[in-house]
């Protein structure tokens, strides 16, 4: 995914998990086994009834012109945006209507005659591409996990009622992704509130770019100094002491060149342009997480997707594309949470994409 991998110097601080003895490791046993037995009873909750669990539609109908019908098997319902459509369905338009739809791989298609969304997609590269397969899900609650506030949307404490059941942390922004700007803001959780963690910053050679110990969750590049190396890797690890017990995590990112960034950028605008209206707002935050997905740009799809959430908490398919992008950053606590939360929704809601 990178050009390289960071081969970082080692510290003395950066120890892997150091495991508790006696009655002590046992409690953390103990509370690592409650999460997953919890997990997997609403899961399976989530999941009973003619619901398998959470999974993509094949595409999604961003905007209808006019009169549209859906059709599934022998039933038909009037096309409106959010729908999901599977495949095999068949859109059907009256005269002038028309029918915008998404599909996983990120590319639009505008129907203004009957289609089928099978023939549809095999006219596109990739648009029939497997979705995410899921492993089993061991995230926490369904409440108290913020996923979407903040000037790090998407990028916030994982603590909430996980506290106390499993301790960790966990670097969150920037993770396994490429990134457009220079002064990037850094995120991590962790299980203890007000914990004090280290992070620190190192360039393709292993040597320190930067450093900052702080009991808050986030921290930005400093504007003072020089900018990171556009066209560079970096690498990053977090270190927290957490119940007397050390954690680390590490990760890396890329930085595009500065050309590659503008050009990345304009295109993002333009898309942008094309879903301005105020009723667009599912539409415009959907596509440009799909684009910043295809180059990558998991961080970007992910405040785009957090933006969606924060005026549409209950949209199944942005918490669907949420578990993708961290699936793909292989952030497995937001992935998991993301999941059972569209699980739940699913199921709550009476499965919003069948019939």
């Amino acid at each position: 995914m990178y050009r390289n991998r960071i081969a970082g110097k080692r510290d003395s601080f950066e120890n892997r998990w150091i495991i508790p003895a006696g009655a002590a490791a046992m409690k953390n046993i103990m509370r690592i086994a409650n999460t997953v037995v919890l997990a997997a009873v609403m899961l399976a909750a989530a999941c009973a009834g003619a619901w398998a669990g959470p999974q993509k539609p094949a595409a999604l109908v961003l905007k209808v012109t006019g009169k549209a019908t859906v059709q599934r098997a022998n039933r038909r319902k009037a096309a409106e945006p959010r729908m999901g459509l599977q495949w095999g369905d068949r859109v059907s338009v009256s005269p002038g209507a028309s029918v915008l739809v998404l599909f996983r791989n990120g590319k639009q298609l505008l129907i203004e005659k009957d289609t089928g969304i099978t023939r549809a997609a095999a006219d596109m590269d990739d648009a029939t591409d497997a979705p995410m397969q899921i492993p089993s899900a061991i995230g926490g609650g369904l409440d108290d996990l913020d996923l979407y506030g903040g000037a790090g949307a998407g990028t916030r404490n994982y603590g909430g009622d996980l506290a106390g059941i499993l301790d960790s942390a966990t670097i969150t922004a920037p993770r396994r992704t490429k990134i457009l700007d220079t002064r990037p803001v850094f995120a991590w959780s962790v299980s203890e509130p007000g914990a004090v963690a280290l992070l620190v910053l190192n360039d393709e050679r292993g040597d320190e770019a930067w450093a900052t110990a702080t009991s808050a969750l986030q921290a930005a590049y400093p504007e003072k100094g020089p900018a990171l190396q556009a066209g560079a890797a970096y690498s990053v690890s977090l270190t927290a002491v957490i119940n007397g017990h050390t954690y680390t995590d590490e990760t890396e990112f890329y930085i595009y060149p500065e050309k590659q960034a503008q050009a990345i950028r304009a295109e993002a605008d333009k898309l942008a342009d094309q879903f301005k209206g105020r009723d667009d707002a599912f539409a415009r935050h959907m596509v440009l997480a799909s684009f910043y997905r295809d180059y990558e740009l998991y961080a970007d799809a992910v405040r785009e997707l957090g933006i969606l959430l924060r005026a549409e908490p209950a949209n199944v398919a942005a918490w669907l594309e949420l578990a993708d992008m961290y699936h793909a950053t292989g952030y497995g606590a937001g992935r998991d949470f993301a999941l059972i939360k569209a699980a739940k929704l699913a199921q709550d809601n009476g499965n919003p994409f069948d019939f």
